[in-house]
């Protein structure tokens, strides 16, 4: 799915990952960008100056393989990045899990659902991405 970057807002740039606890709750509702593969070297995050409820989007800029291995992939569709490639990630209530990470948070929560899409963030998991909020239309 693309989106049109004439209303997206860009809030971050560099390498998509996510806090270990999104991964052990099975949440996944939330991402991080980090400026190198380490994980303690966060890239800073310009948060939006309203809560409201947003699409979260990006824009893959550079291609790497993955260092992130899981058995949650196993029947799991990764799609094959592409730079320049848009992806929506998710849709629902922008919300901060700590000041390291953003996420969206669904309208509706499903017991055992994710909130961000698996297919699409397994596949972005340390390419090198623009992070863009595209404010939602539906309310």
């Amino acid at each position: 799915m693309s989106f049109n970057e004439e209303l997206a807002i860009e809030i971050a740039h560099g390498i998509l990952g996510w806090h270990k606890g999104e991964r052990e709750s099975g949440r996944f509702g939330s991402i991080s960008i980090f400026k190198t593969l380490d994980i303690n070297n966060l890239e800073r995050i310009i948060f939006p100056s309203h809560i409201g409820f947003f699409q979260l989007a990006t824009i893959t800029i550079e291609i790497r393989r993955s260092r992130f291995k899981s058995k949650k992939l196993i029947g799991r569709k990764i799609l094959k990045q592409r730079n320049g490639m848009k992806t929506i990630l998710g849709d629902g209530e922008l919300f901060y899990p700590d000041p390291r990470c953003i996420g969206v948070k669904p309208r509706i929560i499903m017991e055992g659902k994710p909130w961000l899409d698996l297919d699409k963030l397994f596949s972005l998991q340390d390419q090198t991405v623009k992070l863009f909020l595209i404010p939602s239309l539906l309310v």
